[in-house]
């Protein structure tokens, strides 16, 4: 999952046992992982 340009990363503070993937500058795919996969996928303007 972690591509070169992707910038796959667990989030910090209050939102442990998420993460983020970079599709551009201001915008990130956030969500959270168990057996089955991704759940609660979000597009975000993360910054």
């Amino acid at each position: 999952m972690n591509y070169p340009g992707s910038y796959f990363h667990p989030l910090k503070g209050e939102r442990p046992g998420r993460y983020a993937i970079r599709l551009n500058a201001n915008m990130r795919v956030t969500f959270g992982r168990d057996d089955d996969g991704a759940t609660n996928v979000d597009i975000e303007d993360y910054h």
